[in-house]
């Protein structure tokens, strides 16, 4: 049997595509909650927030400006 697990060509491309999507939208979803997370921690007045919201939002403009 091959690696994948008697699928066709267009079938495991398919597959292919799906976990990359899978993973990009991971992603998406983490710098996103990150970026919330230190905004909210900003909000309450924690030490360090501000300079977190700054990088977070760096960070997900970023990796939005490489993955269109």
């Amino acid at each position: 049997m091959s690696a994948h697990y008697g699928l066709n060509s267009s079938e495991s491309h398919q597959v292919s595509n799906s976990i990359a999507a899978h993973k990009h939208r991971t992603r998406l979803h983490v710098l996103r909650d990150r970026l919330k997370r230190a905004m909210r921690d900003e909000k309450r007045g924690l030490p360090g927030a501000k300079e977190r919201v700054a990088a977070h939002r760096e960070k997900r403009a970023a990796y939005r400006a490489s993955h269109p």
